[in-house]
This record gives C-alpha cells, sequence and structure tokens, in this order.
C-alpha cells in the first residue's frame, strides 16, 4: 500500500505536515487533540482517529512528539504491526542519545528503520520549511525519506548510521550562540 502518516501534529508538526504536503506528498495523521487534527485536516492531511489507523501500510512514518515517552507510547502500542514491512520511521523528537538509540534498536527488531532526526528552527521553521535537521541513520532510510526531508528543511546534516548522533548537536546548536551556529545552518 504505502504512503506516509505523520503522528504528533502540534504547533512543529502542523507546519511540517503542510510542508510535505505542498510537496504534493500525500499525509495521514493522528494528534491526541481533536482540535489538531481538525487543523490537520482542514489543510488538506487525512486526519485518523487513531495512531495505527493513521500508519496503517505507510511506508513512512514521521514522528513529532515532545518527548520519548511520548514517541514510545505512539511508536509501540500496536503501530509498529500497522505499518508497512520495513517502514522508515524519522524520530524528530528531541529525546536523549540512549533513548534514541533503543528506539532505533526495538524498530529495528521489528523490521524498520529509522532516521535520529531532531529539528532545529522552532515554529518558525516548521511553518517555513526552513528547518535544520541532524540526522543519523542508515543510507537507505535517508534514500527513502529524501522527499520528506526536503519538504520540511532548508539543511539536512548527515551525521553517520549509528541513531543517537543527531541528538547531541542538536542540543549543543541550542546552546550557542548564533554566531557561532550559524554556518551550520546554511
Amino acid at each position: 500500500m504505502g504512503g506516509t502518516a505523520i503522528i504528533g501534529l502540534g504547533a512543529m508538526g502542523q507546519g511540517m505536515a503542510r510542508n510535505i504536503m505542498q510537496a504534493g506528498i500525500s499525509l495521514r495523521g493522528f494528534d491526541l487533540s481533536t482540535a489538531a487534527r481538525d487543523r490537520f485536516a482542514g489543510a488538506g492531511g487525512i486526519a485518523e482517529d487513531s495512531a495505527v489507523d493513521a500508519v496503517s501500510g505507510c511506508d513512512l512514518l514521521l514522528v513529532m512528539v515532545a518527548t520519548a515517552a511520548q514517541a514510545e507510547a505512539a511508536l509501540f502500542d500496536g503501530v509498529l504491526d500497522a505499518l508497512a514491512k520495513d517502514a522508515v520511521v524519522i524520530l524528530s523528537s528531541t529525546v536523549a542519545p540512549s533513548e534514541a538509540r533503543a528506539i532505533a534498536a526495538r524498530l529495528n527488531d521489528a523490521g524498520h528503520l529509522m532516521l535520529d532526526a531532531p529539528v532545529s528552527g522552532g515554529h518558525v521553521g516548521a511553518d517555513g520549511g526552513t528547518l535544520t535537521i541532524m540526522a543519523s541513520g542508515p543510507d537507505t532510510a535517508f534514500d527513502r525519506a529524501e522527499a520528506v526531508l526536503a519538504a520540511i528543511s532548508k539543511k539536512v546534516h548527515r551525521l553517520g548510521d549509528a541513531p543517537g548522533m543527531g541528538q547531541p548537536i542538536r542540543s549543543c546548536i541550542n546552546w550557542l550562540p548564533e554566531c557561532i551556529w550559524w554556518p551550520l545552518r546554511n
């Protein structure tokens, strides 16, 4: 079946979703908030009443929730079984490197690939499709996620294939003054 889905339609996820759809990619989505699902549907997305329904048969899933606990709840409560075989999960939530590695291991054990892909740029970057992404994961996952990454960002830093590499870089960038990390964004 294939297809693309997003879980997490908050302030960041809404902007990311709009940019994905503006790139011509059909998108199904879920959020715990009915109002967020309604905004997503109003922007042209296919809003579903559960995460399992949103990802059913999808081969690409973007997760944009706030914490590792939320990411785990979103991914490991029936979602893995609903994804297409060998799906790619883009984890854009800000989580600890150890949490990213643990989530990637569970996804790998289930036969899926993960891109650890935290973002920088805030709501403005999410709305404008100008996020900076610090991503690590297998080349195959990067190749399959290329169109979605291009729709939401102006720069993707590829940091190798080991999960958890994007998280420390993103944390450093958030602490550095603009004048130091600006070249990384461009």
